[in-house]
């Protein structure tokens, strides 16, 4: 905490620090003095709240108040009476911020008609420090071991912090159980601090059935105050983000890491070892087999529509042409129903090109009945898409 000039006496920001300037106080007005005692803390992290400890001679139904502002943004905020800090009556709190952000602030009494005076001056500033809040899903200095692993594995879990920044730190678990497709009540494992490394520790380990284990980490700040660390993406959809670090919240997110419990006589194939993998779109593949494309003179599998006759198949009978938009009006929403021809038979032809290349896996999107070019709404896992050829030609 340190003193800067006083920018502002009241209300108008543009009005000078000056008894002439100051509006006059109302006539319900009593208190003489408005003391800063204390800010705790004095320079506090990203998620830390700061409680402002104030000493005033506030009459019977005033209340002392906090003006802050920050980047030009002014917010008042009222005391709560508390003689819990010594030379103190009057306990006022500003919100946490995020790191780096300055936040200037002043004294001033609420009357009992709900008239605001007294204002002090901004002669307060702070800067938010960082909270050195880190954990990483991806690094093992952090998760040990990482990945999914087997059932009742002991697995160790750090919290980077700065020193001094939290008083305790819980690991919150939600555990997934696939076999009920159920969410356990919250669990929580007290963290150790770790000074030599900088690190909050806890060895949690996994439960004794498959499921996912979804944990996230509630800190406790140095004067009490409660945050957050999880994973930090926008939804269970995007892939991109979830994972490797994550972010601080001032409340419970939905959020999570997770680890991926699996059952202990689960094993891979020993050729998944060595595979180097090729993944085919079958559709945009290759064609094949012309006697089964979609909407073709002669085909075998006609011409349907998808979704109750809602989506027309759209036929490109010029193989590398470009799709059609589905973005714009000539065919709007047409993502699912624009078919090249591709399938099976164009895969088998192809098994010495792959092979040539290196590849000696195969990995297919869907190849079985459905309602789309991508078949990942596949209705009959017992049958191979009749676009897409017969079974034989999944066998070399």
């Amino acid at each position: 905490m340190r003193s800067t000039p006083r920018r502002r006496a009241g209300p108008d920001s543009n009005l000078p620090d000056t008894p002439a300037s100051r509006p006059p106080a109302p006539s319900a007005s009593a208190a003489s003095y408005r003391t800063l005692v204390a800010q705790v803390p004095t320079t506090p992290a990203a998620g830390q709240s700061v409680v402002v400890w104030v000493d005033s001679d506030t009459a019977f139904g005033e209340t002392a108040g906090l003006e802050y502002q920050i980047s030009g943004v002014y917010t008042k905020v009222l005391g709560a009476y508390d003689t819990s800090h010594a030379g103190a009556n009057w306990r006022l709190t500003i919100p946490a911020q995020p790191q780096g952000t300055t936040v200037s602030y002043q004294l001033f009494t609420r009357n009992q008609s709900g008239s605001d005076y007294g204002f002090s001056g901004f002669n307060w500033t702070y800067t938010v420090a960082a909270s050195g809040l880190v954990h990483d899903t991806y690094s093992t200095a952090y998760r040990s071991p990482g990945g999914a692993v087997p059932v009742g594995t002991p697995v160790t879990l750090k919290l980077a912090a700065s020193a001094g920044y939290a008083s305790a730190v819980d690991l919150v678990v939600y555990q997934y159980v696939a076999s009920t497709d159920s969410t356990l009540p919250a669990a929580t494992y007290p963290m150790t601090w770790d000074a030599a490394a900088g690190r909050w520790t806890v060895t949690y380990t996994t439960p004794s059935v498959p499921s996912i284990a979804y944990y996230k980490f509630k800190i406790t700040g140095a004067t009490g105050e409660t945050s957050w660390y999880a994973d930090s993406y926008a939804d269970d959809h995007d892939n991109v983000n979830q994972g490797g670090t994550g972010a601080q919240t001032g409340s419970e997110p939905q959020t999570s890491f997770q680890i991926s419990v699996y059952a202990a006589n689960f094993t891979t194939p020993s050729w998944m070892a060595d595979a180097a993998i090729y993944q085919v779109f079958p559709d945009r593949f290759r064609n094949g087999d012309a006697t089964n494309d979609y909407c073709v003179a002669g085909s075998t599998t006609g011409c349907p529509s998808f979704f109750d006759g809602s989506q027309p198949i759209q036929a490109h009978t010029t193989w590398n042409e470009a799709i059609c938009d589905p973005r714009g009006t000539t065919c709007p929403n047409a993502y699912g129903n624009q078919f090249f021809g591709g399938d099976l038979k164009g895969v088998q032809d192809k098994l010495d090109y792959l092979k040539s290349l290196g590849f000696n896996t195969i990995y297919l999107t869907p190849i079985f009945q459905a309602s789309s070019n991508h078949r990942y709404d596949t209705s009959d896992y017992l049958t191979v898409d009749p676009a897409l050829g017969a079974m034989r030609h999944t066998a070399a």
